[in-house]
C-alpha cells in the first residue's frame, strides 16, 4: 500500500503531541540530529534512532504503518549511497572492497538512519504552518517562506494528481505491456506538467482575486511551552551523549 500525502496530514493532525508548542518538537527534533552528526556514529546514532522511534510510536502515539513506509525510502536511499563507499576502482579498472570501507559505510548508514528518524518525527508531529510561523520569527524572509508554503502545497496537490491519473490509466489497462506502459508513463508526465501550470495560474488569479499583499497570514493556534517538557528533552538529550560517549570511550 502507497504511503499518500493525507495520511501524513492525517497522522499530523490527530497525533498526541498535536497541541504540543513547535518549539518543544524542534528542540527534540533538533537536538538529537545535532548529537547524531556531532558524536560517533557508534552507539550515538543507533541510540538515537531507536529513541525517536520510541518516542514517535509510543509517545506521540503516530500509526507505525504510516512511520515505517516514510522511513522506507530515504532509509533505501541511504543504504544505497553507503554500498557505494565499500568499493575502490584502481587504476585498471578493477572493483575491489576496502577493509576499512565497512566501518565507514556502516557509520554513514547509522547517521543516516538517524537523522531520517528526527525528521520523520518532526514531520508528522508539526504542521507546516507551524514550522514557517516560527521560522518567520527568527527572520526568516518573508519570501523564502511563502515559496516553503507554496512548494508544500503543490507537493500535495501533485501527489494527488499524479495518483488518480495514474490509476485512471491502470483501470484502462494502460500498463498492460511494456510498451503501453512506457507510453502512459509519458503521457502521465506530460499531463503533470500542464495540470501544474495551469494550477499555478489559477492559485495566482484567486490570491490577486483575494487582495494578496506579497504576503500570506498563517493562523496559528495560542500555545503555551512547557518548561518541565523542555527540560525533559534536554536531559533525555544530555543522557544519550553521555551513554554514548560512555560507550564510544569503554
Amino acid at each position: 500500500m502507497h504511503l499518500r500525502h493525507t495520511d501524513i496530514d492525517r497522522c499530523v493532525y490527530a497525533n498526541r503531541w498535536r497541541n504540543r508548542h513547535a518549539c518543544e518538537k524542534l528542540l527534540l527534533a533538533g537536538g538529537m540530529l545535532l548529537l547524531a552528526v556531532a558524536l560517533p556514529p557508534f552507539p550515538a546514532s543507533l541510540l538515537i534512532a531507536a529513541t525517536m522511534t520510541v518516542v514517535s510510536l509510543v509517545v506521540a502515539r503516530i500509526p507505525w504503518r504510516t512511520f515505517s513506509r516514510v522511513l522506507v525510502l530515504p532509509t533505501g536511499f541511504a543504504v544505497v549511497s553507503a554500498s557505494t563507499v565499500l568499493f575502490s576502482v584502481s587504476t585498471n579498472w578493477q572493483f575491489e572492497i576496502l577493509p576499512q570501507a565497512w566501518a565507514q559505510a556502516g557509520g554513514l548508514l547509522a547517521r543516516a538512519l538517524a537523522a531520517v528518524c528526527c525528521l520523520s518525527f518532526l514531520m508528522l508531529t508539526t504542521p507546516m504552518e507551524e514550522i514557517l510561523t516560527l521560522l518567520r520569527r527568527a527572520g526568516l524572509p518573508v519570501v523564502v517562506a511563502e515559496l516553503m508554503l507554496a512548494m508544500h502545497r503543490f507537493i500535495s496537490i501533485f501527489a494527488d494528481t499524479a495518483r488518480a491519473m495514474w490509476l485512471s490509466q491502470t483501470a484502462r489497462c494502460g500498463y498492460a505491456t511494456p510498451k503501453q506502459a512506457w507510453r502512459s508513463v509519458s503521457l502521465l508526465a506530460a499531463s503533470l506538467f500542464i495540470h501544474s501550470l495551469d494550477r499555478a495560474r489559477r492559485m495566482e488569479i484567486g490570491l490577486a482575486a483575494r487582495g494578496y499583499d506579497g504576503e500570506v497570514k498563517l493562523l496559528a493556534p495560542r500555545q503555551t511551552i512547557s518548561f518541565a517538557a523542555v527540560c525533559a528533552i534536554i536531559g533525555l538529550e544530555v543522557a544519550i551523549a553521555l551513554l554514548a560517549w560512555k560507550g564510544w570511550r569503554s
